[in-house]
C-alpha cells in the first residue's frame, strides 16, 4: 500500500518548470524591493541634507 500518489515524470517535469518561474519573478520582485531600500532611500535623504548644508 503506498502512502503517497505516483507522479509522472511529465508532471514532475511541469511542476518544476513552475517552480523556476515563480522563483524568478519573486527573485526580480525582491531586487527591486532591495534597490529601492538601499540605493533611492539614501539617494533622496543625501539630497536633502545637501541642500540644508547650502
Amino acid at each position: 500500500m503506498k502512502l503517497s500518489p505516483s507522479i509522472s515524470a511529465e508532471q514532475r517535469l511541469e511542476g518544476q518548470a513552475t517552480t523556476f518561474w515563480r522563483h524568478l519573478i519573486l527573485g526580480f520582485q525582491h531586487l527591486l524591493a532591495m534597490y529601492s531600500g538601499d540605493v533611492l532611500v539614501p539617494l533622496s535623504s543625501g539630497t536633502t541634507s545637501l541642500n540644508a548644508a547650502r
